[in-house]
């Protein structure tokens, strides 16, 4: 066993493995739930976004930032320029100036703890679990709750210094006001390289340290760095504009509308850019659902699989087949939600998914004889 390794092993009774695996009947029901609610939800959102491109496509009046038109106070307009801000943001190490935003990432040197188990099913039922747990050292700009870990001699320091944000206060977009809604929507930011000299601090590759060596740093060691919106970018964005000159969200039925990228993009182009990142967004909590659904049906039906483990090939070849089954009626049930719900909000679209839906049934009935 290496130095930074520590391992557990556990042994479980016939009757523990069963009522333990009861037990997971619960949550695996509540994750079953939760699936079918998170997949609901994620295409009514995905309908009031399409909604809302719609809704900019036919609303939206284009403008020039550089003279802001009163005629179209209260109305959502879409328009271009550069942000820029005379202001000078500070963190009380270093300070930027014309920075929109400043960005301090703190990371701290710290103990990490890793596990790996194996389970063993033996004849009558019981089970064997081996945990292993590794320890290393990583960086990490979040504080590693070490009060937690198995072997209490590994121990992390409280975080001395916090990563934190600034955004400016005041600046202009064109002949437009530079408000909140635009600082706070910048998310592409660049490395700010330009590190004056700290008494308190070392520079190393861009990074400020705190530690004796850089080349091998202890525990509790901090290295910070930064990143920044240089005044003068230039941005995109659709919004309501405001008699003050500010471009603020419009509250509309299919929620709150305003967007903002960086560049000069057309409308068109904003639209589209805009209805890419739902389409992202929309299948990968598809597939959160899924998951969700096949591991809530997983958990829910592995009692049948313990009540059977005491023959410990007859209870891996039940978990075989009921996690093949289980693969396809998540499936199933996950693009029933789906449909059920595009009957409400893409009627068309709902069609086709109950095809697929029942070729699936087909295919399960199909493979079920044999597995049997």
């Amino acid at each position: 066993m290496g130095e930074n390794e520590y391992t557990e092993t556990v042994t479980r009774s016939y009757g523990e493995n069963v009522k333990n695996s009861i037990g997971g009947i619960v949550f695996g029901l509540l994750l079953f739930v939760l699936s079918i609610v998170l997949l609901w939800n994620n295409e009514g959102n995905l309908a009031n976004k399409n909604e809302i491109a719609k809704f900019i496509n036919k609303e939206a009046i284009p403008v020039e930032s550089v003279k802001v038109d009163t005629a179209n106070n209260n109305k959502l307009i879409s328009t271009t320029g550069e942000a820029t801000t005379e202001a000078k943001l500070t963190d009380g190490i270093i300070t930027v100036p014309q920075a929109l935003v400043l960005n301090r990432n703190v990371e701290m040197y710290q103990w990490q703890e890793n596990q790996e188990t194996k389970s063993e099913t033996k004849m009558g039922g019981s089970t064997t679990e081996t945990t292993t747990y590794t320890y290393e050292k990583v960086w990490s700009d979040h504080q590693i709750d070490s009060s937690k870990f198995h072997k209490t001699s590994y121990y992390n320091p409280p975080f001395t210094l916090k990563s934190e944000r600034f955004e400016a206060k005041t600046g202009k977009f064109g002949d437009f006001k530079l408000c909140p809604v635009q600082t706070s929507s910048f998310h592409n930011l660049s490395d700010y390289t330009e590190l004056p000299e700290n008494s308190r601090y070392k520079i190393c590759d861009n990074y400020y340290y705190k530690g004796n060596n850089i080349e091998q740093p202890s525990i509790g060691d901090i290295r910070i760095s930064y990143s920044y919106v240089p005044s003068g970018t230039q941005i995109s964005v659709v919004g309501v504009q405001r008699a003050d000159k500010t471009i603020t969200p419009m509250i509309s039925k299919n929620g709150k509308i305003y967007i903002q990228y960086e560049g000069l993009l057309s409308q068109n182009e904003v639209i589209e850019k805009y209805r890419q990142g739902n389409a992202f967004t929309t299948n990968l909590f598809r597939l959160i659902g899924f998951l969700m659904m096949f591991f809530g049906l997983n958990m829910m039906l592995k009692p049948l699989s313990m009540v059977l483990s005491f023959i410990p090939l007859f209870a891996n070849l039940v978990s075989a087949i009921t996690g093949g089954i289980v693969f396809l009626i998540s499936a199933i049930l996950s693009l029933t939600v789906i449909a059920i719900s595009w009957l409400c909000f893409r009627p068309v679209l709902a069609i086709v998914l109950f095809i697929i839906i029942a070729g699936l049934i087909y295919l399960i009935k199909t493979q079920l004889p044999k597995k049997q």
